[in-house]
């Protein structure tokens, strides 16, 4: 059985084909003037305790630190994404992300949560590792002009700012306008809702102060991406919209897709990318696409077979262990449930692609 459930969790595989966003530029904008910002809370590894996840429902396999990793990494280099935004890194993963993305991409700045923020959710974890947003900027296109981070709750949550200038033949290009970003997560929860309020309050303050720093001879554009943790409509959702933000879907037009899948219920967004209403509206930032991994089941057909064997091997053993009873009498009692573990629950989907939340990139034209 060890060997057997050994060859099914290197059946994991990472050969899936996803859909992917648009890099088609539009005739104004040349490529020293676009800018492709991706967004992804990659869960940290410490959120992934196996016993938080119901056997019945969700492919173990899949939280493997060392297989997600990986799918992460895979993503991440082939989204032709010039600035990353994450969230949720693990001190421990921050030097592999490193090395893997080196030499394209280089650090801009880390920004780890201090342990007490994480108190009120630790007692379900045995051991606590630092984790926060990271950003990456890609060096052969972009300087890194500022960094800092700023500590937005009383308990310790870190969101990271960085302002990047364009480059052309190694110089800064003065005619493009320098961009802004800021990445983090946002205090979780109900009890986090007026936490949240002031949070979006010292980060927009933190934006602008930066913001106003970016000389140039234009002026520098700001793109705030994270984790959120609240809902299009909601009262934090709403206080960014009244700061001068537009979600970047809005402009497009499209329904904010939803990328969180660590529910039983319905998928819904957590994440967003806004930039200024203003700068919209006098067409120095144009949003040319942005898009969502739809965590669609992509698997073939003998890739799900193989998930269906190993979900009755791994589930009938969950049960044998729980309830004390042989193969027989629990195939009796629930045979139809067991015979049709196919592990399509949208979590899965989402964890084929290496965490409970999928990534949004967005292509931006500057002018």
């Amino acid at each position: 059985m060890i060997a057997f459930r050994f060859l099914l969790l290197l059946c994991v595989c990472l050969s899936y084909v996803f859909s992917s966003p648009n890099d088609h530029l539009p005739k104004d904008c040349t490529e020293s003037q676009s800018v492709r910002v991706l967004n992804w809370n990659i869960m940290a590894p410490m959120w992934t305790d196996p016993t938080s996840f119901h056997a019945a429902i969700i492919d173990r396999r899949l939280l493997n630190a060392t297989t997600r990793f990986n799918i992460i990494v895979k993503a991440l280099k082939e989204s032709n994404s010039d600035i990353i935004l994450l969230q949720e890194v693990q001190q421990d993963w921050l030097q592999p992300l490193q090395k893997a993305l080196s030499p394209d991409f280089s650090l801009a700045i880390y920004g780890p949560h201090l342990q007490r923020y994480w108190s009120s959710h630790l007692p379900r974890y045995r051991i606590y590792k630092n984790n926060g947003p990271v950003t990456f900027y890609r060096s052969n296109k972009l300087f890194r002009t500022a960094a800092r981070s700023i500590k937005t709750t009383g308990s310790g949550n870190i969101v990271t700012l960085a302002a990047f200038a364009m480059k052309q033949n190694n110089l800064v290009r003065n005619d493009v306008p320098r961009v802004v970003v800021a990445n983090g997560q946002l205090e979780r929860g109900l009890l986090g809702f007026f936490v949240r309020e002031s949070q979006i309050k010292y980060i927009h303050e933190g934006l602008q102060i930066m913001k106003s720093r970016q000389r140039n001879n234009k002026q520098a554009q700001i793109i705030w991406s994270g984790d959120f943790n609240t809902y299009v409509g909601f009262r934090t959702y709403a206080g960014i919209l009244q700061y001068g933000y537009e979600n970047v879907f809005d402009d497009l037009g499209i329904p904010n897709p939803p990328n969180y899948f660590r529910t039983l219920g319905t998928p819904h967004a957590t994440s967003y990318t806004f930039v200024e209403n203003s700068a919209l509206l006098s067409g120095s930032i144009k949003v040319v696409d942005s898009f969502f991994d739809p965590a669609e089941d992509v698997r073939s057909e003998n890739e799900a077979q193989i998930d269906l064997i190993y979900a009755r091997a791994n589930y009938l053993t969950f049960l044998q262990e729980r309830l004390g009873l042989n193969q027989t009498e629990i195939t009796s009692l629930i045979g139809d449930l067991v015979n049709n573990l196919m592990y399509d629950h949208p979590l899965n989907n989402a964890l084929r692609r290496g965490s409970d939340h999928t990534y949004q990139r967005s292509l931006f034209c500057l002018y």
